[in-house]
């Protein structure tokens, strides 16, 4: 095939994926750290629990890259519930069953309390890619005492941060602030890799704006 042909056919192919392939939905990517040390030596309970509405599609929390100095201890089949897998410090994922699971998925892991405890949470499933939701799904994560009373949080739910999946596929965060005012969890969005589909999107830009240099050097010659 000639050199104008090629390059004919290859840029109607951009164009028409540019038309017809779906919008990319990235996984939803976020790092949370939170500062224990006001409840060094403590024992409690860490939880992380993906709660749905009816009207939400399914999506997943997968927790890796888990850093602490805390004393864990141990998570066996009876603190997990739900569809959950996984034990830290390795990866933990947490897919909430909508609409067929239970209304809670939880892990809970129990916990001698360091000064720290970072980690990474991604979320990804039908819930960031399916349109027509009527209602959100939240991830929330909540420090206990022994006794489950909420640990650095004022919030009436005790929870110290959430990541809610909205019914238009974005994800809308919050930490809260503890019974002093200081908010103990920080919460960041770290950028995702770009879709496949985004990379052939880009090479179709640079082939065209090529052609486009080239066609005005030889006007212009």
């Amino acid at each position: 095939m000639s050199g104008p042909k090629w390059k004919g056919v290859f840029a109607t192919g951009c164009f028409a994926f540019a038309l017809l392939a779906p919008a990319a939905h990235a996984d939803a990517i976020f790092s949370i750290d939170t500062n224990t040390s006001s409840i060094t030596g403590q024992s409690g309970y860490m939880d992380f629990a993906f709660s749905y509405y009816d009207g939400a599609a399914g999506a997943i929390a997968t927790i890796t890259a888990f850093s602490s100095d805390a004393t864990l201890g141990g998570c066996s089949a009876g603190c997990l519930t739900g569809d959950v897998s996984g034990e830290l410090p390795g990866t933990v994922v947490v897919s909430n069953g909508a609409p067929a699971g239970p209304i809670d998925d939880l892990y809970e892991e129990p916990v001698i309390w360091g000064t720290y405890i970072e980690f990474v949470v991604t979320l990804s499933g039908p819930g960031l890619s399916t349109s027509g939701e009527t209602a959100s799904s939240t991830f929330a994560l909540t420090y206990y005492d022994s006794l489950y009373d909420p640990l650095l949080s004022a919030d009436a739910s005790g929870a110290s941060a959430m990541l809610t999946v909205e019914p238009d596929q974005s994800v809308s965060t919050e930490t809260f602030a503890d019974t002093n005012g200081g908010f103990d969890t920080t919460l960041a969005a770290n950028s995702p890799a770009p879709e496949p589909s985004s990379w052939l999107l880009f090479g179709c830009g640079l082939l065209g704006a090529g052609l486009a240099g080239r066609r005005w050097r030889r006007l212009a010659a």
